[in-house]
């Protein structure tokens, strides 16, 4: 059911990109997974995924209780107490590795956009000096106002 409703949206997603023109950075997370095994579900959605081209994080977060607790107390995992909240530390260390994929693809992303940024200034510039050359001064003729173009 998850898997429909997330296949919409990537659906949406590369619409949006076609209209636009442009890339829009995304990546399925995997949510509620076990802690132990893999589904035959699971593995399921994950060769879909991967025969789609769609990118997907590496790092699932696995259903806990300690994920559960923050929806029904608040806070953050840090302030749930270890010995109320089983697995707290294993919750812990899958939230750090999530927040560092999402660090990595953010940074990756960002860094593809300069080197982006950086080739459309290149072109425009060197349309400029191009502009710039083929610009002649006024002839004998002309009044200082007046320019033309060299023919190519």
């Amino acid at each position: 059911m998850y898997a429909k409703g997330a296949a919409k949206t990537i659906r949406l997603i590369r619409n949006s990109e076609r209209l636009s023109r442009r890339r829009i950075a995304h990546a399925v997370l995997l949510t509620r997974t076990g802690a132990a095994v893999t589904s035959r579900a699971l593995r399921n959605v994950q060769e879909q995924l991967q025969a789609g081209g769609i990118e997907r994080f590496e790092t699932a977060v696995v259903e806990r209780a300690a994920f559960k607790d923050l929806f029904d107390f608040g806070g953050t995992l840090s302030g749930l107490a270890a010995a109320q909240t089983s697995n707290l530390e294993k919750a812990i260390q899958n939230a750090r590795e999530f927040a560092g994929e999402v660090v990595s693809k953010l940074e990756a992303a960002s860094a593809r956009s300069a080197a982006c940024w950086s080739a459309r200034n290149a072109l425009l510039s060197a349309s400029a000096t191009n502009l710039m050359t083929s610009i002649r001064p006024p002839g004998p003729n002309q009044s200082p106002g007046m320019t033309s173009l060299h023919p190519r």
